[in-house]
């Protein structure tokens, strides 16, 4: 398990796109969890591909809430900030080949079909 530790040099790098860290307020409540563990959650999770329910206790951060905190950031634009960052500094150490284009997908039969098959999608 050990690809599923995340480098030290990706959470810096994430940490400055992320949102800042919420403060208990004077009402109290719970502690807010720190977003290193959230982004370890969730490098875990993308490393070893397993659900988010079944993230390990000892992460200190369940899957439910890092899913919860992956969608926010998605929403607010972290992740793309993040990618457009990341991009930049492989064009700057010279390791990004514009001319390379790597395609993956999957393609699978889709049985049934459906009531509403017709040669073209204006017949149907």
């Amino acid at each position: 398990m050990a690809g599923a530790r995340m480098p030290e040099a990706f959470d810096d790098l994430a940490a400055h796109h992320l949102p800042p860290e919420r403060a208990i307020g004077p009402a109290g409540g719970r502690p807010p969890i720190d977003h290193r563990r959230i982004v370890n959650v969730l490098w875990f999770v993308l490393a070893t591909g397993c659900r988010w329910e079944d993230v390990p206790p000892e992460m200190g951060c369940s899957g439910r809430t890092a899913h919860r905190h992956l969608q926010r950031w998605e929403e607010i634009g972290c992740w793309d900030r993040l990618h457009a960052d990341l991009l930049r500094l492989l064009h700057q150490a010279d390791k990004l080949d514009p001319d390379l284009v790597i395609v993956d997908g999957v393609m699978v039969r889709a049985f049934g079909g459906g009531e509403e098959t017709g040669p073209s999608p204006v017949d149907r």
